[in-house]
């Protein structure tokens, strides 16, 4: 299946991309192949912090297997809820999905857009090549990439919603690639998210940063709601907490005998807490 360019940009130069046997060209002679498994390469080498940034091929594959026995579900909806209220008047939407990892979250609202007959381009791009080419199992209707969401490769005001799951907003970056009027859906773990988890590990679990919103209206956006999200006790059986240790930050920070401790555990009862913040990109003046 070709590849659907619309709105792709070189990430080179910004020029519009298209399709040209089996890779992506833009008029200036910048060619990009497309990878066996429906991914586009769009992460220049300079532009690369390491030689495989983003996230390890094992630390997709412990996201993928614990996001799909569905115990963040009710995180899904609750993005699902948020975004669907404020696109619901468009006939045509353009929503991209800016460090979609494995792509469990694009791929659930792209589930629930076609349930309701609502035509959507969606669009997911992460700087893990090993998540990028696992999102395509899950959808190859869906444009998936590589990029980083400092130089999104997408056309100026072409997306209606951008959403960062539990991501790195890069709000000037992100301005440029959605519509006057279009929206931004951050969600972000909550003071009480995992806090179990955090206390099995550490000898002092430390209070969780307050949101700072000044980079987001600095950049030209407002905001529209926040909504949170608690569900305690999310019981975690034995063979699913090495793959939620793995997809969290707290792998690298806690001590091999803190990770030892947890992953002798028979199961761990969990609270699920997140954060979801909607805004809405101001129309010039």
């Amino acid at each position: 299946m070709m590849m659907n360019t619309k709105g792709i940009t070189c990430p080179l130069d910004g020029t519009l991309l298209i399709a040209e046997q089996g890779r992506l060209v833009c008029p200036n002679g910048h060619s990009f192949d497309l990878a066996r498994q429906g991914y586009c390469h769009l992460l220049p080498v300079q532009e690369k912090r390491s030689a495989d940034p983003g996230d390890s091929k094992a630390m997709v594959n412990a996201r993928s297997d614990f996001l799909d026995a569905g115990l963040y579900q009710p995180i899904a909806e609750l993005m699902i809820e948020q975004l669907v209220h404020n696109i619901a008047a468009l006939d045509q939407v353009v929503i991209a999905d800016a460090g979609c990892g494995e792509g469990y979250y694009l791929n659930a609202l792209s589930q629930h857009l076609s349930k309701m007959e609502q035509s959507a381009r969606l669009i997911g791009f992460d700087i893990s090549k090993w998540a990028v080419a696992r999102a395509c199992r899950r959808n190859r209707d869906i444009t998936w990439l590589v990029a980083s969401n400092r130089n999104p490769p997408i056309a100026p005001d072409y997306i209606d919603t951008m959403l960062c799951m539990f991501g790195f907003p890069q709000y000037p970056a992100f301005a440029k690639c959605i519509k006057p009027g279009g929206y931004l859906l951050m969600l972000d773990g909550g003071p009480a998210h995992l806090i179990e988890l955090r206390e099995h590990i550490y000898e002092q679990v430390n209070d969780t940063k307050p949101f700072n919103a000044e980079p987001a209206l600095s950049a030209g956006f407002e905001r529209v709601s926040e909504t949170r999200l608690t569900v305690p006790k999310v019981e975690i059986p034995q063979h699913l907490l090495a793959s939620l240790l793995l997809m969290t930050p707290h792998f690298f920070r806690a001590s091999e005998a803190a990770k030892e401790a947890l992953l002798a555990l028979p199961r761990i009862s969990v609270t699920i807490d997140v954060e979801c913040r909607v805004y809405q990109l101001k129309a010039p003046d």
